[in-house]
């Protein structure tokens, strides 16, 4: 949550005391009736700070604004638009309009452990959400591969390893699919957070570390050995050895068929593993696929490929090679001079 949220929902003295000179500071600027003001700002006091239901804080609340607003507007449209924006403000800080939350969420993505330490001390909340995306500060540091602070959000502050955020994903979703870190995925994994937990698409933190930008051996082993489904499909029905071999990463489609991951896996619209790697010309990946059983005669049920083989789509010479193909005299004199070439340019 921002700046503003968290005086509310906590009370936090430091945070309380911006708001009330803010909303203070500003009323005598804009009008001179010291009495109502006062009278807005002792019930607005009252409002966040005694022993009463949500639905009465709200009232008084409520209560505590109509008064400030009618002791600066004097019935003016436009001056009650000005005090709605500063109001909206005086709750909502500017930093909301960035997705970095509070000032926990910042320390956390800077690994600031020691002063994130102190301020969650103070009171400020630990699972507190930003704004926008509903991220946890444990989120925020596992995003940016913060292997430490993580644990020491967890460990120290207690940080719920559970937490989702807007699109349901947990810390370990975004450690796996965004910082490429296999230290912090290991430690999110040491620290129970849940490992076959499903986002809003389906996806399982072995589907994002699959399909993230720079696919980590470590950080997929340490998924897969906290006992992830290595079969666990999405809404679309893909899985974890379909993005990998979409991507090309032949040794992480190895370690993956080595978990047991199912090289016939396919998509709702009949897609396999298989198919994905022949379509990018993948060579070294269809090797690895064809070695562990993969049918070549699979076809597609859907979409514009429906019907086609992954020899169908191959149009790589390797990659036909590779499902059994054998190539034209054409082709392996082209193979051969290009082989010759990349010899010739190594030499100078």
């Amino acid at each position: 949550k921002n700046f503003g949220n968290m005086a509310a929902a906590q009370g936090h003295p430091l945070v309380w005391v911006w708001q009330l000179l803010f909303f203070g500071l500003f009323a005598w600027w804009y009008s001179r009736n010291i009495l109502e003001i006062s009278l807005a700002l002792v019930v607005y006091t009252a409002a966040w700070h005694s022993k009463i239901s949500s639905k009465h804080r709200g009232y008084l609340t409520a209560a505590a604004w109509l008064l400030m607003a009618h002791a600066i507007t004097g019935n003016s449209i436009l001056k009650g638009i000005g005090l709605f924006v500063v109001v909206w403000l005086a709750r909502k800080p500017l930093s909301i309009l960035f997705d970095f939350g509070g000032p926990v969420h910042v320390l956390a993505t800077m690994g600031q452990i020691q002063a994130m330490g102190f301020l969650v001390k103070l009171g400020f909340a630990v699972d507190a959400q930003t704004f926008v995306g509903k991220l946890t500060a444990l989120h925020q540091a596992a995003a940016y591969g913060k292997d430490e602070t993580c644990v020491a959000l967890v460990r120290q502050h207690g940080a719920n390893v559970k937490a989702k955020d807007l699109l349901n994903r947990t810390p370990l979703h975004l450690a796996a699919c965004m910082s490429s870190s296999p230290d912090c995925v290991k430690s999110l994994v040491e620290l129970k957070c849940p490992i076959d937990i499903r986002a809003n698409s389906g996806a399982t933190p072995l589907h994002l570390a699959a399909e993230s930008a720079r696919p980590s051996k470590e950080g997929l082993a340490a998924i897969l050995a906290a006992g992830a489904d290595a079969n666990a499909q999405d809404e679309a029905g893909g899985s974890a050895l379909q993005r990998l071999a979409y991507k090309g990463n032949d040794a992480a489609v190895k370690m993956l068929l080595e978990a047991g991951a199912k090289p016939d896996l396919a998509t709702k619209s009949g897609s396999t593993p298989l198919h994905l790697a022949s379509l990018q010309g993948f060579s070294g990946v269809v090797s690895v696929l064809v070695a562990a059983g993969a049918n070549k005669k699979a076809k597609v049920t859907q979409g514009p490929h429906a019907g086609a083989t992954p020899l169908d789509l191959a149009k790589d010479p390797k990659t036909r090679v590779a499902l059994g193909e054998e190539l034209s005299q054409d082709a392996k004199l082209s193979d051969e001079i290009l082989e010759a070439s990349r010899g010739f340019a190594a030499k100078k």
